[in-house]
């Protein structure tokens, strides 16, 4: 199994969880006084109804679907890469210092640090045609409703994200004195994405069950071996976050 000492809760999941309570703590303060308005004013019974709907839109509330989706395809990739190997060290959700940023850093889904070369990992969980046209700002995603009624959108080029990422960690580490060589990756986890223009990206536009393979066969260009300072560098910079609990395997 890879290492996965770096690895920490889904921060993703962990935000949706607190802006649904959040949304509960809402409903249920402004319910309950109004239930208690109609018991006064009205019936009883009508306020006893007002109380059991409040409650019943509490328990049922769901999580964002769009945040929910994020950390689902973030999840999937872990409980895939954990499989590797123990010479791979698994670093998710890892804040890499970006001065023109709003908030001063940008997210990398997921590094891997492997024997003689980092892997940097941008994780989509979209569904539908996906035109990957990585010269665009903008990739189109052609998706048929539950109606069948056929609708677009679109999602920011996951090539140009992954290429900030890697120049924005060789940034760091040049600071920190050390380098190794770093691969992007883009990696669709939803079974239902179907990948249209993409067979000349510069980088790689893989599917769950091509993962591991493309990993542990990669030969960079100019291999280096990954130093315990490269792998410190960046425990380093993944734990000047908040602490979490103990990371654990990722489980079905």
């Amino acid at each position: 199994m890879a290492d996965l000492r770096h690895v920490t809760p889904n921060r993703l999941t962990i935000v949706a969880r607190r802006e649904r309570n959040q949304s509960r703590l809402i409903i249920l303060a402004i319910s309950v006084p109004a239930s208690l308005l109609v018991a006064a004013l009205i019936h009883p019974l009508a306020g006893l109804a007002s109380v059991l709907l409040a409650l019943f839109m509490v328990t049922t509330l769901q999580l964002d679907p769009m945040i929910q989706a994020c950390a689902e395809g973030e999840d999937i990739a872990l409980r895939l890469l954990q499989k590797l190997p123990d010479y791979y060290t698994l670093i998710n959700q890892l804040d890499l210092p970006n001065p023109r940023s709003r908030s001063g850093h940008t997210e990398a889904d997921l590094i891997i640090a492997g024997p003689d070369c980092l892997f940097v990992i941008e994780v989509k969980h979209n569904h539908g045609r996906i035109d990957c046209d990585e010269n665009r700002l903008e990739w189109q995603i052609s998706n048929t409703g539950r109606k069948g009624v056929a609708y677009d959108k679109s999602m920011r080029n996951p090539v140009a994200q992954v290429k900030q990422q890697v120049w924005l960690l060789a940034d760091y580490l040049k600071l920190r004195r050390t380098r190794t060589w770093i691969q992007p990756v883009v990696l669709f986890t939803h079974p239902a994405a179907e990948l249209v223009n993409g067979e000349n990206s510069q980088v790689p536009l893989l599917k769950p069950e091509q993962l591991l393979g493309y990993l542990l066969s990669y030969q960079p260009i100019n291999p280096r071996p990954v130093s315990n300072q490269v792998i410190n560098a960046l425990a380093t910079l993944k734990h000047r976050e908040p602490s979490v609990e103990h990371p654990q395997p990722v489980t079905a």
